[in-house]
């Protein structure tokens, strides 16, 4: 006998019953995953992939690159860069153009330094934040600005990235 029942989320003491959305359905779109992603980092169990990328920072979306445009870039504490691309089930791309297209966008950030990183990442960002690293140090106010400077410089250089293709 098969059983089943759909989950249900319970918040102060309100009952709401989830419903299973098509894959069809134009409700979601990448601009939703995105959303949900920048908005809460901790979803991507980027711990479990590699330890060295955890704590990671949301830093923007959409960084405009020569290739097109990152979806989702993080940061953590000690330079270590996280790039997301979004890409929805139903989008025949999201199983083979997107590894193409993340592998090409690892190569175009190894080419810049930290300059002209943190000044893309602000105008992307689209805040008025005087630099990358009070971003950072909103985080961890320990953190060393000369230290944290030269690690993320280092790992452009090297294109030690995280590459994360993230779906619905």
């Amino acid at each position: 006998m098969k059983q089943h029942t759909s989950p249900i989320i319970i918040k102060d003491k309100t009952i709401s019953t989830l419903e299973k959305v098509s894959l069809n359905s134009k409700e979601y779109n990448e601009d939703w995953i995105q959303d949900i992603c920048y908005r809460s980092p901790n979803l991507l169990p980027v711990d479990e992939i590699e330890p060295t990328f955890a704590g990671m920072i949301p830093i923007c979306r959409e960084l405009a690159i020569e290739s097109g445009a990152i979806d989702l870039i993080y940061v953590n504490e000690y330079g270590f860069l996280t790039i997301g691309e979004c890409k929805l089930w139903r989008n025949p791309e999201a199983r083979r153009k997107v590894v193409g297209q993340i592998l090409d966008y690892a190569k175009d950030l190894a080419k810049w330094d930290y300059s002209k990183f943190e000044k893309k990442c602000l105008k992307a960002r689209k805040e008025n934040k005087k630099s990358l690293f009070e971003i950072i140090q909103e985080f961890y106010p320990e953190i060393e600005e000369a230290s944290f400077i030269d690690n993320l410089q280092n790992n452009l250089k090297k294109g030690r990235f995280l590459l994360t293709i993230i779906g619905d």
